[in-house]
């Protein structure tokens, strides 16, 4: 993650999103998350300046 630069200041911002099944139903099986694990990534290269450091998952959430 690097360090942002604006005329004042610099700053540097992390998000700890957690993504939750509805209802927190346990649906997240094995090639569920195989499944995540792949596309999660690529989507997000499509947006720039954010990237993964680190990825987690449960039966019933994510956390990236």
């Amino acid at each position: 993650m690097e360090v942002r630069f604006s005329s004042h200041g610099l700053y540097r911002l992390q998000y700890h999103v957690i993504w939750v099944t509805k209802y927190r139903r346990r649906i997240l099986k094995p090639f569920v998350v195989e499944y995540l694990r792949v596309v999660l990534p690529k989507l997000l290269r499509s947006m720039p300046g954010v990237e993964i450091e680190r990825m987690g998952f449960d039966n019933d959430h994510v956390h990236f």
